[in-house]
């Protein structure tokens, strides 16, 4: 009889999460129409892993995260609930969907049990998107798409075989992030890969979120310096308040200086001119009018009501209209949580791992849909992420290792 160990298991179950869910947004795979089919199977073992969690580790602490977790499905699932004039199964599929990101936002803490792991979520993506690539060339699909306003004078960036440039940025972001996590020192050749990867993705909402993770990962070094409490804690402020001028500077320069920003800006600025006065699609949002069956997707639904001098690309509106402002206080729930639980940790390398990781995902909401977007295998990482090295710091507190420097690499 063969006897598989547990945390081979726990590697295979990784892997298999951050591949399908990738493969999910391949562009070969969108085309013949089986790529939901790759996303079910993502969120499944998510699912299994979450329920053998619930059947093995029935504390007072989970409890209380499942609770937390149908406090969430209410308020993202209430609003469509109450949309009259939308089908029943569209209505189910949305709420599933909402289910899907209460479950990997909140009860996602025993997914990964070491920072090791993180290796085989990179492994996972870099092999998706070589796949995904491969694929594309075969069927001659392009690899890659417009970049409105691109780097270095380029106005083409690489998509990795997935559906936009951008999302290859991300995704190609969360490897590096789970490359560097896991151990940076062994990783150095996927983490120049990924960094490449990045580079030719052209997509600048993933180069600011890379700059902002590397520097906010990197604070731990601070604690190298001989210094007494006092002054630990004004250099700590004075890096708090370098990094709040750095993301003011970011948008002035970069985001609302941007053209297609400024797209993406109007999109929300018409909806508001068009329904916010209207307290019940303000509070409950406007799903029978996104999502109604027209024909056509999402996007035309919205735009060819609201205008279409405005588009749909960002999580502030994509919020607004699926899930209202009462879907609203169901993600600053999720986000608050995850704050506290972060900021009562001690100086430590996972601190500021996981606070980058927070930072860069609560930032690409002002910029992008990934926040609400379980389709991108950004948004399951960075739930999985944070909640994972929130468990792991948790049930390493004790050690000495975690305390301040972790074993600084």
């Amino acid at each position: 009889m063969i006897v598989v160990k547990k945390e081979v298991v726990g590697n295979i179950t990784v892997f298999l999460i951050f591949f399908c869910i990738t493969l999910g947004n391949s562009q070969f795979f969108t085309e013949i129409g089986i790529n939901n089919f790759f996303i079910y199977i993502g969120y499944s073992i998510v699912l299994m892993k979450i329920l053998y969690e619930f059947k093995t580790n029935l504390t007072s602490y989970f409890v209380k995260r499942l609770l937390l977790f149908f406090v969430l499905v209410y308020l993202f699932s209430i609003g469509i609930i109450k949309q009259n004039n939308l089908e029943n199964l569209t209505k189910l599929n949305l709420i599933l969907s909402m289910c899907l990101i209460a479950l990997v936002a909140v009860l996602s803490e025993g997914i990964l049990n070491s920072t090791e792991q993180f290796k085989f979520i990179s492994y996972a993506i870099f092999w998706a998107c070589i796949l995904a690539t491969f694929l594309a060339v075969i069927k001659g699909v392009s690899i890659t798409s417009l970049a409105v306003e691109g780097a270095g004078g380029s106005n083409y960036g690489f998509t990795g075989g997935l559906q936009h440039k951008n999302y290859f940025g991300v995704a190609s972001l969360a490897g590096f992030i789970s490359a560097y996590i896991s151990n940076k020192k062994e990783n150095k050749f996927l983490l120049w890969v990924y960094l490449i990867f990045i580079i030719i993705s052209n997509a600048r909402t993933a180069y600011i979120l890379f700059i902002l993770f590397i520097i906010i990962s990197n604070a731990t070094k601070i604690k190298k310096i001989n210094m007494t409490k006092a002054q630990l804690r004004l250099v700590m402020m004075l890096f708090s308040i370098f990094i709040i001028l750095l993301m003011i500077l970011m948008y002035k320069k970069v985001t609302s200086g941007s053209e297609s920003y400024q797209y993406r800006y109007q999109g929300l600025v018409n909806y508001l001119n068009m329904y916010g006065e209207n307290k019940f699609y303000m509070i409950f949002g406007n799903a029978e009018m996104a999502f109604r069956n027209s024909g056509q997707s999402y996007t035309y639904n919205i735009r060819s009501v609201t205008g279409w001098n405005g588009t749909t690309e960002l999580s502030l509106l994509s919020i607004l209209v699926k899930n209202g402002l009462i879907g609203m206080i169901g993600y600053i729930i999720i986000f608050g949580y995850r704050l506290i639980q972060i900021l009562s940790m001690s100086f430590s390398k996972i601190k500021y791992d996981v606070l980058a990781i927070w930072v860069i995902f609560f930032t690409s909401g002002f910029v992008e849909t990934y926040v609400a977007n379980i389709n991108l295998v950004f948004n399951p990482f960075c739930y999985i992420a944070i909640g994972s090295l929130c468990s792991i710091y948790m049930k390493n507190m004790s050690n000495d290792d975690v305390q301040f420097e972790m074993e600084e690499e």
